[in-house]
């Protein structure tokens, strides 16, 4: 690993190879390309440096500002606070970079007295080491820290190592008589990593990753281990009649001695737990020497967000529904029903109102886009903001509204870092934020965030399913496979494992491996389990394989509201697949008149990952202009989605092929190339529509292009 990654466009690099040698000579460890093209796709070394890299000198120029991958590089290197931007040729950087000091280098000529390296050379060393003010007040700091005051134990603890400050916080005992009053112990614990999630110099380990530890009999060290923290807090609460009892433990996660313990004995209102979970924060900041900022402490001292016990409790029940993408729809129901209840008991009470819109906009996105349930996310979020528009919960309900109610990706994005600045170890806002900038085709920049997410929520089965989708799709085919396989440790048996597996291995060109992975035994199945299988079992081109997936596709799972016509439209690219000319005329028809019978044949539009799209009918019917046509209203009113043109394009070029338009079916498959890069190749290789391409140059240069991306990243 090096200290320094240098990012340019090709055309630079006689300059940065000089660059590079210039600063070798220095002592600095250099890492640039020396390899791959400016426009090629990120090989996964390229990514493990600059993501490893202490300062990312991004060198600026008339082709750098324009290249997408110097960009996303430079964005990535802006974030994480390591970027020293250069110009090669005299040019300023782009819009959006132009607040980072930029040294001009284009009058360099190799010297290293020259006073434009100086300035590099320094920038370079004050990233790779802190400055000697900032390591004498760190080091003040950590010798005056004192014995927190509540500390039971008598004795000193001796100081945890620099990396000491992630937490895991362990599922919290139920003590109390009632077995029923387990969800309080569970949400008195969910709500204490909310508070501590807002501090800057605390990282929390989530939810999702600490709950397989209830009850575990694994010692502290490989728990803390296993969740990379350093260390861990166990509890207890006891909950009887008017009073509550909490009772936690701070112990070292190496050598597992305590650190502090304390109980806090006090009357059961949600105004003292709130208090208590705050003292509880600071008092593990504390032991962890991690200094409370004023905007710690204003949020800590916040007001309870209810005063009524009842609707605290319905809140926390409704809390525990809501785990991950991957629970049922009618857990999100049940939710639902609990937020309503504590609603009634307090109308003011703002948390049941956002979580309630978060719990319908699952509902949308993930179990078949009913805008019923989108107009009743947005009621509940308008709601949430007039009652409390600066609480975390609410500005989550906001940022989901904004992007699975409206893909309007860069007010969500503006209202997840407005989340960040207050909480910047919050999960779902890291998740969330990596989702939206995907969708803008920020691909790097939504790589990192999601390993963020990860490391705050190692166990959360959702972000390495669309990690590893992401990764599939531009071309890091190797750590795909490393999220596929942990997705399916994380959780074997979840329809949602079958689906994001199988179109990893769609993704880089394994048309069987994908249609097995989307054949697996799941717990549960619904309709996109089903539709997805027959995707991948078209890609097959195997007879038997696509019989089996329509004859086994139950009934109620054949289409939604939004896509009423998905089984059938499937039947007819099997048939047009496999050359059945006869039954294709018989059914194309019916799935006609049917259509054309509704107010609106094609409800769901051109909705990310859709089941279907207006193109498709037309396409298999042959009609050229309506898909001309289709295609013209795609592009004059579909939301702005860089990620969801994997589907889009895809079923555009399809369409088109089926009309024999083979130059418009070819200029979407590159479309697709330029933004995904070469890799995208992959899964065009295996879809049996485009078998017919194979003589034609252009796909013949597509070809030519992957594998020369393909022998430059083997090196």
């Amino acid at each position: 690993m090096a200290d320094v990654f240098i990012s340019y466009s090709r055309i630079d690099q006689p300059i940065i190879k000089r660059l590079s040698q210039t600063l070798e000579d220095q002592g600095f460890s250099v890492w640039w390309d020396r390899e791959l093209l400016g426009g090629d796709n990120f090989a996964d070394d390229i990514e493990r440096e600059l993501m490893r890299a202490k300062a990312v000198i991004v060198g600026w120029s008339q082709s750098g500002s324009k290249s997408r991958w110097v960009r996303d590089e430079a964005s990535v290197a802006a974030d994480a606070g390591t970027l020293i931007a250069i110009s090669t040729d005299g040019s300023i950087p782009p819009i959006g970079f132009r607040q980072f000091h930029c040294i001009d280098l284009s009058k360099w000529q190799g010297k290293s007295d020259d006073p434009a390296f100086v300035d590099i050379t320094r920038a370079i060393s004050a990233k790779l080491s802190p400055t000697q003010k900032t390591q004498d007040l760190f080091d003040a700091f950590a010798q005056s820290a004192a014995v927190p005051k509540n500390r039971r134990s008598t004795d000193r603890t001796p100081p945890l190592s620099s990396n000491a400050k992630i937490v895991a916080v362990l599922p919290f005992a139920n003590r109390s008589p009632l077995p029923d009053d387990a969800f309080f112990a569970d949400g008195v614990h969910e709500e204490l990593l909310t508070q501590i999630s807002k501090l800057a110099a605390v990282q929390v380990i989530s939810r999702t990753s600490v709950m397989g530890y209830r009850d575990s009999t694994k010692s502290i060290p490989e728990i803390a281990s296993e969740l990379g923290a350093m260390a861990i807090l166990e509890g207890s609460v006891q909950r009887a009649g008017q009073r509550v009892r909490i009772n936690v433990q701070l112990i070292d996660g190496k050598t597992d001695t305590h650190i502090w313990a304390d109980i806090y004995d006090r009357q059961l209102t949600p105004e003292n737990i709130f208090d208590i979970q705050s003292d509880i924060t600071r008092e593990i900041a504390d032991a962890l020497q991690a200094a409370l900022s004023p905007e710690d402490e204003m949020l800590l001292s916040g007001n309870a967000p209810t005063n009524n016990l009842a609707a605290y409790d319905a809140f926390l029940r409704g809390k525990q529904k809501m785990r991950s993408e991957a629970s049922g729809e009618e857990d999100f129901h049940l939710a639902i029903k609990e937020f309503d209840h504590a609603i009634a008991v307090d109308p003011q009470f703002a948390e049941p109102h956002a979580n309630k819109a978060r719990a319908y906009l699952t509902l949308y996105w993930f179990f078949g886009w009913d805008t019923r349930w989108l107009k009743m996310a947005k009621l509940s979020v308008e709601r949430a903001v007039m009652l409390a528009p600066n609480s975390i919960e609410t500005l989550l309900a906001q940022a989901y509204c904004y992007y699975w109610g409206e893909l309007n990706l860069e007010q969500a994005e503006r209202v997840l870092n407005r989340i960040l600045d207050i909480a910047p170890q919050n999960t779902e806002a890291w998740a969330c934020k990596s989702y939206v900038i995907r969708r803008t085709g920020r691909f790097t920049e939504s790589i990192s965030a999601l390993k963020k997410a990860m490391r705050l929520d190692p166990m959360l089965v959702d972000l390495p399913m669309e990690l590893g989708n992401t990764l599939g799709a531009i071309g890091h085919i190797g750590q795909a496979m490393e999220m596929a396989d942990r997705v399916r440790t994380l959780a074997p048996k979840s329809n949602f494992t079958a689906i994001a597996v199988a179109d990893m291995f769609h993704l880089i060109g394994q048309a069987q491996q994908a249609y097995e992975a989307a054949s697996a035994e799941v717990d549960r199945e619904d309709f996109i389990y089903y539709y997805r299988r027959a995707f991948h079992a078209l890609n097959t081109a195997d007879p038997q394989l696509i019989e089996s997936s329509f004859t086994t596709w139950p009934e109620k799972y054949r289409g939604t509201p939004m896509f009423p016509e998905t089984f059938s439209l499937y039947q007819a690219k099997a048939y047009k697949v496999l050359g059945k000319q006869n039954e294709l005329a018989a059914i194309l028809p019916q799935i006609q008149q049917r259509l054309g019978a509704l107010d609106d044949p094609y409800p769901g539009g051109w909705l990310p990952e859709a089941a279907y799209y207006p193109v498709t009918l037309p396409g298999l019917m042959g009609n050229l202009e309506e898909v001309k046509a289709a295609v013209e209203d795609y592009h004059a009113h579909a939301k702005r989605d860089q990620f969801a043109t994997l589907y889009h394009y895809h079923s555009i070029s399809t369409a088109f092929l089926f009309c024999d338009d083979t130059d418009s079916a070819l200029t979407y498959l590159e479309k697709l190339a330029t933004i995904f890069g070469p890799a995208s190749y992959l899964a065009i290789s295996i879809m049996p529509q485009y078998k017919v391409l194979a003589s034609q140059p252009r796909y013949q240069a597509m070809q030519n292009v992957y594998q020369q991306w393909q022998a430059a990243t083997a090196r």
